[in-house]
């Protein structure tokens, strides 16, 4: 989708995604934001292949019910 896109600092995503594709945002070093229009519950139900987001930023996903970090959004807990 933006593989090696460096300069893209924010995307939005739409409920209607389903799938973020192998390296969709691979080496998206600026990536801070992913603005997705559903829940964070929604979030992680979409199906995310390997490396989805490898080498970008330390984004956040707003979500309509909350904010996710980096690792939220990889399924990951978080690191206090």
């Amino acid at each position: 989708m933006f593989n090696d896109c460096p300069s893209l600092k924010t995307v939005v995503i739409p409920t209607s995604v389903t799938k973020i594709g192998r390296k969709a945002f691979h080496e998206c070093s600026s990536l801070t934001a992913i603005m997705y229009l559903g829940t964070k519950e929604q979030w992680n139900a979409i199906k995310k292949r390997g490396a989805w987001d490898k080498k970008t930023g330390n984004y956040r996903v707003y979500c309509i019910d909350g904010v996710l970090t980096k690792l939220m959004a990889n399924g990951q807990t978080e690191l206090l």
